[in-house]
Formats: structure tokens, C-alpha cells, sequence
């Protein structure tokens, strides 16, 4: 039986996303509109679903929608714009001898799968949708809610399947005032899924926009986010620079996560410091009666509540 012709594989190599991108947004602001996927599907006839499919590098685009949508932005689709989604089967034999060194190539390098969480407002919204264009414009697959939540879709539900499936989770962090349970609750689905799996993904990528590194986070995130190294932005001069260093991040290997014991001597409790302790989300309680004390702390270890408790009862001693 012959192999059919019609290619549903078929994906767009990082110039065919550069192009696709940089269009879609001359577009955009051409028409002073955010150039949804509703909006897309609008002006090309290529359903919502095969769009973004083709924007994420999805397997299962039929070669015909990625030219149509090509067209309907007036742009010619070129053979080097798309390719194969089976790496390991070039279409004829004469490519194993023209495919370029590894290292030289885009889709050879470390692709991975980024969720990009921001606010709807701006600064916050051009800053995400610019990390957006440059991460999917070198061949990573970057999901937005923006973009890949749909009307009528549960927005948990979406959320939780982007954080199952992405890599990373680089997330847009607002001043305190700002700081929703929704983004509350992106980083504390991240930290379980790491806790749960060997590999520790998603790492967590968090970019303080408007937001000085001094300023303090609400206490959950607070506890969330101890420890994980931070960025801040202040103004539009610091995009290339931010963009360049995630652009770096994602293309090294992560280093190997080693299990560290939760179990701490008695000199290490001492050496402690109380910047170090993860603040409380309430004060130390001491009910009456013979219930006993207990704490209402934001405690992320074993070990971070084993210490605050050392350090209260050691300090009810001294009293």
C-alpha cells in the first residue's frame, strides 16, 4: 500500500516561527488588536486548536493549514520554514548529507517547554508576550494562558496541565498589592510536582517586574520561593538583558539534583540565622489547658519546622 501524501507531522523550524511570530504581530499592532487565537483563526480560517498547534511546534498540523495561514498574512511558505516532526526520518536520503552539525542547529539544541504566567496589565503583559515571541521564535514550546485557554475552558484544569507539561514555569511576579491567589496557586502546584518527581521539574523562573528584589512577597509566596534565585525588571531597557539570560538558561543542561538530608546537627541549628527562617504566616500559638502547643507557620521542610520549633522552645527555656 502506498504511503499517503497528506502529512499531518509537520512542524515550523525556528525561521518559520520567527516569521509566523513577527507577522502575527505587525499584524496586531497594525489593527490595535492582542491578536488572540480567536482573532487568528478570524482572519485565516485555520481553526483555534491547528493555530496553536502550529505558534507551540505541536505535532499534527496537515501542511496545507500551515500554508493557509502563511497566506492569509501574506507570506510565502518556504521549504526551510517547515520540517518533519520525526527528527530521526528525513523525508529523502539527500538530506542526511545537508543536515548541518548539531550544534548549528536550533531544533538540535535543548528545546523545552516553558509556561510564561503574567498579568493581563502591562508592564507585566509586553514583557510576557516578548519573552513569548523570542522563546518560540528559537523552536521552544511556550504556553500562555492568554493564548492557550480558550472561552469555556476550565481555567484550573489548564493551568494544571500546563505546569504538568512544561519544563520551566517563568513567572512574572507583581508588587505585593498585585500578587493574586491565582499566581499563589501556579507556584505552589509547581513546588508539589517538584517535590513529587526526581527530575524536580518545573523549575521555577521568577521575574519581579516593578518589583525591587528588597520588597517583601506575600507570605506564601514568600515560603514558596525561598531559596530560588530571582530576577528583577524596572523598565523596558531591561528586556533584551532579561531575555538574553533566560535564552541562556534554557539552553544549558540543568545540573543534577542531589537529595540533601533534612536531619541537622545541634551546632548547625545554632548557626542559623533568623534571616534564614522562613517568616511565620501567624503568630506562635499557646492555647490553655493540656492541648499542648501548637504552631501556624508557613513551613515548607521538615526540617524548617523542626528548627522553629528548636529555636521557640529553646528561647521558652531561656525565659
Amino acid at each position: 500500500m502506498l504511503k499517503s501524501k497528506r502529512d499531518r507531522g509537520r512542524i515550523l523550524t525556528a525561521s518559520g516561527l520567527k516569521k509566523l511570530n513577527e507577522a502575527l504581530q505587525e499584524w496586531s499592532d497594525r489593527n490595535n488588536i492582542r491578536g488572540t487565537l480567536t482573532e487568528i483563526e478570524a482572519e485565516s480560517g485555520v481553526g483555534a486548536d491547528t493555530v496553536s498547534k502550529i505558534k507551540q511546534g505541536r505535532e499534527g498540523a496537515d501542511l496545507s493549514k500551515i500554508r493557509q495561514l502563511f497566506a492569509a498574512f501574506e507570506m510565502t511558505l518556504a521549504a526551510s520554514d517547515h520540517r518533519s516532526a520525526k527528527l530521526e526520518e528525513p523525508e529523502n536520503l539527500d538530506e542526511l548529507d545537508n543536515l548541518p552539525p548539531a550544534e548549528d542547529t536550533a531544533t538540535s539544541s535543548r528545546i523545552v517547554k516553558i509556561f510564561v504566567s503574567y498579568r493581563s496589565a502591562d508592564p507585566d503583559r509586553e514583557l510576557g508576550k516578548e519573552l513569548e515571541t523570542a522563546l518560540s521564535a528559537i523552536g521552544h514550546t511556550v504556553f500562555t494562558a492568554e493564548n492557550n485557554i480558550r472561552l469555556g475552558d476550565n481555567w484550573f484544569d489548564r493551568i494544571n496541565l500546563f505546569l504538568q507539561e512544561c519544563d520551566y514555569l517563568l513567572i512574572l511576579l507583581p508588587p505585593t498589592g498585585n500578587q493574586s491567589e491565582l499566581l499563589t496557586y501556579q507556584v505552589q502546584q509547581a513546588k508539589e510536582l517538584q517535590d513529587s518527581r526526581p527530575d524536580r521539574k518545573p523549575i521555577i523562573l521568577p521575574i519581579r517586574v516593578g518589583f525591587p528584589l528588597n520588597a517583601p512577597l506575600n507570605h506564601d509566596l514568600r515560603g514558596y520561593l525561598y531559596r530560588i534565585k530571582q530576577r528583577e525588571w524596572k523598565t523596558t531597557a531591561d528586556t533584551p538583558i532579561i531575555i538574553e539570560e533566560v535564552v541562556n538558561l534554557l539552553a544549558e543542561k540543568p545540573a543534577p539534583v542531589t537529595e540533601q538530608t533534612e536531619d541537622l546537627t545541634q551546632k548547625q541549628l545554632l548557626e542559623i540565622s533568623s534571616d534564614e527562617i522562613p517568616l511565620p504566616a501567624a503568630e506562635p500559638e499557646l492555647p490553655g489547658g493540656t492541648s499542648g502547643c501548637r504552631f501556624s507557620i508557613l513551613c515548607r521542610t521538615p526540617a524548617h519546622r523542626r528548627t522553629l520549633l528548636s529555636n521557640y522552645c529553646a528561647a521558652q527555656r531561656v525565659n
